[in-house]
């Protein structure tokens, strides 16, 4: 919970909005270069941000390869809160 509104070690363009001690939950990524926003929803499982033309889409439409990032990226995240 200390990671609210803050970024894990190590992944300093992902700022945590929602976790409980079973993982995160809502997670905002911001392009420093373009601002281009993308939002992860881990709970209701939905991707917002430039592969979706902004609109929140089911990870199950997203292209595996697209899918399998976004899985392995709340793996990441939840292994580095864990650390914090």
């Amino acid at each position: 919970m200390a990671n609210l509104g803050s970024s894990p070690k190590g992944f300093e363009n992902y700022i945590i909005r929602s976790c409980t001690n079973t993982g995160v939950w809502l997670v905002e990524s911001r392009d420093m270069t373009t601002g281009n926003l993308e939002i992860y929803d881990f709970v209701n499982k939905e991707y917002t941000g430039s592969l979706t033309a902004e609109a929140p889409t089911e990870f199950s439409m997203l292209e595996n390869g697209h899918r399998q990032t976004i899985l392995a990226l709340q793996k990441s995240l939840n292994n580095a809160l864990l650390r914090d």
